[in-house]
């Protein structure tokens, strides 16, 4: 992920993929990634349902944890 300060990270979410985050132990589905309007990670549980009706339709990992938690890139070299 690039952030706002052109610092390029990764983030291994191996170790979170349970509860909320279980759903997206399915590669497909993990895939289906965006970035929200907030600047956090986000997917939508069921993509027939609009999550701005429904808020609980969407989780999403923080951006500010993503920055703290990630390793830099072998990129940023």
């Amino acid at each position: 992920m690039v952030f706002d300060n052109g610092e390029i990270k990764v983030f291994d979410m191996s170790d979170h993929l349970f509860g909320v985050f279980e759903i997206l132990k399915d590669d497909d589905r993990f895939r289906e990634v965006f970035i929200d309007e907030h600047g956090n990670l986000a997917w939508e549980k069921d993509k027939t349902i609009d999550s701005k009706v429904v808020w609980n339709n969407r989780i999403d990992v923080c951006k500010d944890f993503l920055y703290m938690a990630s390793t830099p890139s072998v990129w940023n070299e």
